[in-house]
């Protein structure tokens, strides 16, 4: 008997120099619920550039620009991690993807984020960014450094 539960929505947030190979952790696992009997998952990737420039060179082109989001129509926040020289942490210390993770945090949404910020102690003294945010939240890939 297939499994008729309402279908969720993943928002991937993908900043300039994010690891692709994070990303792709994310779409592979969920997209998983599309080939076994279980609720539907979908994702919708989100930037803050029309062109998002990985790590290693490769470029994407998000569904959607972050101011176009509407947090109602999301189930839960992923965000991979990234690389400082590839400008990863300009992305992660703008006030927009903050305010993103505070009105995912404010509905109770999960959030769920890999390496990049959520470890670093570069994010820890600038209030309000992703590592800041997250650092106190359970997490199962690493431990924060002290």
């Amino acid at each position: 008997m297939k499994n008729i539960a309402k279908e969720k929505t993943v928002l991937l947030f993908l900043a300039k120099g994010f690891e692709v190979y994070e990303a792709a952790s994310f779409v592979d696992v969920i997209g998983w619920t599309e080939e076994v009997d279980m609720p539907k998952i979908r994702i919708k990737t989100v930037g803050m550039h029309p062109q998002i420039k990985a790590h290693w060179n490769m470029t994407v082109i998000p569904d959607m620009q972050i101011a176009d989001v509407n947090v109602d129509e999301f189930d839960a926040l992923a965000i991979p991690g990234g690389f400082e020289p590839s400008g990863f942490y300009e992305d992660g210390y703008d006030e927009r993807i903050v305010q993103l993770i505070r009105d995912f945090h404010a509905q109770e949404k999960p959030i769920a984020s890999i390496c990049g910020c959520t470890a670093s102690r570069k994010c820890r003294p600038f209030k309000g960014t992703i590592g800041n945010y997250l650092r106190f939240k359970r997490r199962t890939s690493t431990k924060a450094t002290p």
